[in-house]
């Protein structure tokens, strides 16, 4: 016998890559986890019965002959496995530790493992038929954790596996259906408890969000993480933080949304784990307080400072007087080959003219007017140690594509523009 086991607390992505398991090994038995998130519990009540899952109480008295484990790197194991039954691993994270000489790891960095699958999948020879609703359970195991395709870690080969099910004829209306389910009574309480009670944080700079809470005693509150994307909704915070203490024991809840915080590490360092954007940890002993504690001395070490304008922006920039005739100024800037110039007088930014500016200026026969007077006045500029967030917000107001950089007395230090920013794209810290 064969099976092909996942994680606890399933996601869709954990379901999702059982069937797709299933479809490329159809030999190994896709066996459920004990515990599924609510939405995976709802999708089974429905269409369970069309798909080849069994529980492990219903596994034959066999020995296992070889585990397959997806979307995760270790699993529970079931009947008939033995500690030195072969195991192949298909997950999407990076390997977590060395593994013993019978195991076999297949992963890469996409953004979730049933993409992988997937990929397999539309490479058979011959061609695998899937029913509707089997490409409509891939394509909410890509979604969800993709973040519905807008996830930083998504990539061009999630998109294609998601083409893929959609020609297979997978049904986004469910696939809405099911990623947009609502909070129940009780996570609507302790929702609003930890809304009341978040703490703004600045660690290196960067904006977290502490919310700690105890749940009411004696009811149960399933699935917490449920909580996190709308209190990251809420605030847009770089890393969010959910504690609540449920009575026997305390839980975690951690997600970042830049790669300079690391909340897999965090969590790791805690006794959880997870990788650098989504991750969790859960404390059988102790009190609030104290894993707050432990938390906060622990924070520091997983938080970056954020990309500032210092670190992007162009030294000492070439600038052009108020009063150089606008035929001037072209000659000057086909000469030095930039888009757009501060204008400066004694030392003072006073606005910024752009090649277009001049040439529509031209355009009008204003050849022998003062550059001041095709100029876009107003004292739009960024600091050196402001961070980016400021500097995409200046822009944005102002509509300008090249910003100055001046220092606290106002004398211009630097210049950043749109393609200074565009270059970031291509580094794993993004804008």
């Amino acid at each position: 016998m064969q099976v092909i086991l996942s994680h606890e607390h399933a996601d869709f992505d954990a379901l999702a890559s059982l069937l797709g398991a299933h479809k490329l090994f159809p030999d190994a038995l896709p066996v459920l986890p004990r515990s599924l998130n609510r939405n995976l519990r709802d999708f089974l009540v429905l269409y369970g019965g069309q798909l080849p899952f069994r529980d492990a109480a219903s596994l034959p008295r066999e020995p296992v002959e070889r585990a397959i484990f997806v979307d995760s790197q270790t699993a529970q194991f079931v009947r008939g496995m033995r500690p030195e039954t072969p195991v192949c691993i298909i997950d999407h994270h990076a390997r977590e530790r060395e593994l013993p000489a019978h195991y076999r790891y297949e992963g890469e960095p996409l953004a979730a493992t049933t993409s992988l699958l997937v990929e397999r999948l539309a490479r058979c020879e011959p061609a695998l038929a899937l029913e509707a609703l089997e490409a409509t359970l891939l394509l909410l195991g890509i979604y969800e954790d993709s973040g519905r395709l807008s996830y930083v870690g998504t990539t061009a080969r999630d998109l294609r596996a998601a083409a893929w099910l959609l020609e297979q004829g997978a049904r986004l209306e469910l696939v809405d259906e099911f990623l947009r389910h609502p909070l129940s009574p009780a996570q609507s309480r302790l929702f609003d408890r930890l809304r009341a009670k978040a703490e703004a944080l600045q660690v290196h700079d960067q904006p977290i969000v502490l919310a700690c809470a105890s749940a009411d005693a004696g009811e149960p509150i399933e699935e917490i993480s449920a909580l996190a994307q709308p209190l990251l909704d809420l605030w847009q915070p770089a890393g969010l933080l959910i504690l609540v203490d449920l009575g026997g024991h305390l839980q975690l809840v951690a997600r970042s949304r830049s790669d300079r915080v690391d909340v897999g590490g965090l969590a790791e360092r805690l006794g959880g784990g997870g990788h650098r954007r989504a991750a969790a940890a859960v404390a059988r002993h102790g009190d609030l307080a104290g894993f707050r504690a432990a938390l906060l001395a622990a924070l520091p070490d997983f938080v970056q400072p954020p990309i500032r304008v210092a670190d992007l922006m162009r030294p000492d920039p070439e600038t052009l007087s108020p009063e150089l005739s606008i035929a001037e100024a072209e000659t000057r800037m086909r000469a030095l080959g930039h888009a757009g110039y501060p204008v400066v007088e004694a030392g003072r930014l006073l606005g910024l003219i752009t090649r277009d500016d001049v040439d529509r200026a031209i355009r009008h026969d204003r050849h022998k007017q003062p550059l001041r007077e095709a100029m876009r006045p107003g004292p739009v500029s960024v600091h050196p140690e402001d961070p980016l967030r400021r500097l995409r917000a200046t822009m944005l107001t102002s509509g300008w594509g090249q910003i100055p950089v001046v220092d606290a007395s106002g004398a211009l230090v630097g210049i950043v523009t749109r393609s200074d920013l565009l270059r970031l794209w291509n580094q794993e810290d993004g804008p």
